[in-house]
């Protein structure tokens, strides 16, 4: 495969340890990002990309105070069918202000 001007641009660029790290960081980021907003849809059978709903849901606890659940629910842009679902780890205790 022929290299183009910017492969000879990021080599030199990748010597200074402070661009590298940048750029590794942002290497990661961008991974992680594709493989959120695009995945296998199981009704289309391709590969899509992926529409993101956040729901919030209250639910009281002990002392006045409430529970925050947080859901993502991700559908296929092309036939909107269901594809995954994650609840959020960190729930937040919030205090009920009657």
């Amino acid at each position: 495969m022929k290299k183009s001007n910017y492969d000879g641009y990021l080599k030199e660029q990748l010597k200074d340890f402070a661009f590298k790290a940048r750029y590794n960081q942002a290497v990661k980021a961008f991974d992680v990002a594709l493989q959120i907003f695009t995945s296998y849809c199981p009704q289309c059978r391709i590969v899509t990309n992926l529409s993101e709903s956040i729901t919030l849901r209250t639910i009281p606890v002990q002392n006045g105070k409430t529970k925050t659940l947080v859901s993502k629910t991700y559908h296929c842009e092309s036939c909107c069918s269901f594809v995954r679902s994650e609840d959020e780890s960190n729930y937040k205790l919030l205090i009920d202000c009657k």
